[in-house]
């Protein structure tokens, strides 16, 4: 595969702020399958694009990259022997060679989708574009959905909530229901519950929720899906103002970001009895 190609899978990657990581070959020594300068980028298990050679070491550079996703550049050293005192990872392969591959990551920022556009979305499209995040703020009303409000969103998305397309939401995006109506809110959630999301959050009091979850598990949506969603939204901080909330929210986010596991983090009513 051309270098070409390549160079201009990256450049598409950047600008569809997709988030990847390009394996590199800097140093190769002995009889080894790839060579220097060749380059693999990873999207996901199902988007591998370019090669460094094939062979164990490709697969194995594969695999660590989706199992630990660096978020930091890294040099990897690899041995082809059986030796494993040789160098810093023996794949105990015979071709006795070396090769080190650069990782780089790119647009590593998390995609946040903020569905409404009001008072605490304004203040929770700020809070979390500062934290890091590439937020997405979709709403109805062109009056809310706008710079002036959203000055630090990534993109605003004039919406139709009760026919939105989900598939514009990649997988593994984070997401908050705050619509200005609980109709809109329970049609979203229904919409979204079988996305495959690394947080789905939704605004509301615990009667609210409870609500909305008693009446969904009567319709046949799963149980345990419902109980995957942080509703309440946000950290128990006894919080009122939008800037407040916003916070509450975006500590939750940072925290499942982060993995931190140390906390309860999810106050789900349908949690209460686990």
């Amino acid at each position: 595969m051309e270098l070409t190609f390549i160079y201009e899978k990256i450049n598409y990657l950047i600008q569809q702020k997709i988030r990847f990581w390009v394996a590199t070959i800097i140093k190769s020594d002995g009889s080894v399958p790839g060579q220097t300068g060749m380059k693999l980028i990873v999207v996901s298990e199902n988007e591998i694009y370019g090669t460094i050679g094939g062979g164990n070491i490709e697969h194995y550079v594969i695999k660590k990259i989706l199992k630990y996703k660096p978020n930091d550049l890294q040099i990897w050293d690899f041995a082809l022997s059986q030796d494993p005192d040789e160098i810093k990872e023996s794949l105990g392969m015979l071709c006795g060679g070396q090769q080190q591959v650069l990782i780089e990551p790119v647009n590593l920022k998390e995609k946040l989708f903020i569905f409404g556009a009001g008072h605490c979305a304004i203040s929770l499209s700020a809070i979390a574009s500062k934290c890091g995040f590439d937020v997405y703020v979709l709403d109805n009303r062109d009056e809310w959905l706008n710079e002036k409000y959203h000055p630090l969103a990534t993109q605003l998305i004039k919406s139709n909530f009760q026919h939105f397309d989900e598939t514009i939401i990649p997988d593994n995006s984070f997401i908050v229901i705050m619509t200005y109506a609980h109709t809109y809110d329970e049609i979203l959630l229904k919409k979204l519950l079988n996305k495959k999301s690394k947080y789905f959050g939704m605004i509301g009091s615990r009667n609210k929720i409870k609500k909305i979850f008693d009446d969904l598990i009567k319709e046949g949506y799963d149980k345990e899906l419902l109980k995957k969603v942080y509703a309440p939204i946000g950290f128990e901080l006894n919080t009122h103002t939008p800037d407040e909330i916003a916070v509450s929210i975006s500590a939750q986010l940072l925290a499942v970001k982060n993995g931190i596991t140390s906390i309860a983090i999810n106050s789900n009513p349908l949690l209460e009895n686990n």
